[in-house]
């Protein structure tokens, strides 16, 4: 619980120095606070970020300095990490440093000193050719891992949102079948299917309840997104794609987007099959002209 201590100063630089206003007294305590309410993705790239940080300096929070983070950020490059990689590994302390700022536990706010990364984008270095996704796609003899790549790839999906898919999210929404696809932030939103593609993923039923998932594992349980990776990499080996062991779900997302676009899907109707917070995101994919859902664009 925060005691009711008023903050005595404050500045732009995030240096002043604040009265303590919890009763925090570890930095586990704060860590564990700080990720609070954040959704299980967000949690786990953060996690792994000060993970990553705490192995670098091996200090106590309270101790780190700027010059402490500015090395990290450094070895960080030195690694040959990508400038995405990076900027959310350092956005992560910015947050956690501000944070610990914000509720008393920590003085000083050292990571307001520390730049923020530009991120140099690469989408274009990560778009599967249609050749590429089809022979991915044929060459699967796993029934319900082709349903998971074309579902992937005709439906724009996260790996998160598939692997959270349950039957009761699979509708029929007038003559089309629908998934309600529950997104970042608690978005939910409705994406239709082609019919090949629901039948695809209604032979995977077997007399299941509504709140069975949709994609098992062995153990009965929702498939973790770690083995959808490796789903989609044994996938891009077999079809002989150049560095298959880069290629991730999310490669198939960006083939969805680049592909309804090309073949003439409304830029607005993809922003919303992907889920997109602004359409600033989804231009980055490309202009077309329009027409109706774009996962209705997409065959295999």
């Amino acid at each position: 619980m925060m005691n009711d201590i008023q903050v005595i100063h404050n500045d732009m630089t995030g240096y002043a120095p604040i009265e303590k206003m919890t009763d925090v007294s570890h930095d586990d305590d704060l860590i564990s606070m700080w990720l609070d309410g954040l959704s299980p993705a967000s949690r786990r790239t953060y996690k792994a970020s000060l993970e990553s940080f705490r192995t670098f300096t091996s200090k106590p929070l309270h101790a780190v300095k700027v010059e402490d983070l500015q090395r990290y950020k450094e070895d960080l490059f030195n690694r040959e990490l990508s400038s995405a990689s990076v900027s959310t590994r350092i956005a992560a302390l910015k947050s956690l440093f501000s944070y610990g700022q914000k509720i008393g536990y920590l003085r000083f706010n050292v990571g307001a000193a520390l730049r923020s990364v530009k991120v140099t984008e690469t989408i274009s270095e990560r778009i599967l050719s249609r050749p590429d996704v089809v022979r991915m796609i044929a060459l699967e003899n796993d029934p319900r891992n082709k349903a998971i790549l074309t579902l992937l790839y005709t439906a724009g999906l996260r790996v998160s949102e598939l692997c959270g898919l349950s039957w009761k999210h699979l509708n029929d929404s007038g003559s089309k079948t629908a998934l309600t696809v529950h997104g970042k932030g608690g978005k939910t939103r409705y994406i239709p299917l082609q019919d090949e593609h629901a039948a695809m993923l209604r032979k995977l039923d077997n007399d299941r309840s509504a709140d069975d998932p949709i994609f098992r594992s062995n153990k009965g349980g929702h498939l973790d997104p770690s083995r959808v990776f490796r789903i989609v990499q044994s996938a891009a080996h077999r079809a002989g794609i150049e560095k298959a062991d880069d290629v991730s779900p999310h490669w198939l997302r960006h083939a969805h987007a680049t592909h309804a676009l090309q073949a003439g899907c409304a830029i607005n109707v993809v922003m919303g099959t992907l889920g997109h917070s602004s359409l600033q995101i989804t231009t980055k994919y490309t202009h077309m002209s329009p027409d109706e859902g774009s996962s209705l664009f997409i065959s295999v």
